[in-house]
């Protein structure tokens, strides 16, 4: 299911699909997080994972499988498949 993000005008940009549980998940987030979770994956979008406000960091280094930071308190999870990523699961930061 594509998730939409708005474009950039960066070459060789990824297109990003969210598994049904992260869009569920996103639904539910405050709309603050919401609106976080959509600059984050702006930002991936243009800058790429090694941008620094995305704290990413790899979770499952075989399946190519990134955590990254929403906001302080929330991350989400996603697949780096190639020529797209995988969104995964959103969810509160364990404190």
């Amino acid at each position: 299911m594509p998730f939409s993000v708005p474009p950039s005008d960066t070459a060789g940009v990824r297109e990003f699909h969210a598994s049904s549980r992260f869009l569920a998940q996103l639904d539910a987030a405050p709309p603050r997080v919401q609106k976080a979770v959509r600059k984050q994956l702006d930002l991936l979008r243009t800058q790429g994972l090694r941008y620094p406000s995305l704290g990413a960091e790899k979770h499952d280094p075989a399946r190519k499988i990134w955590w990254l930071r929403a906001t302080l308190d929330w991350r989400f999870y996603l697949q780096d498949a190639g020529d797209t990523f995988l969104l995964l699961s959103l969810f509160p930061h364990p404190k």
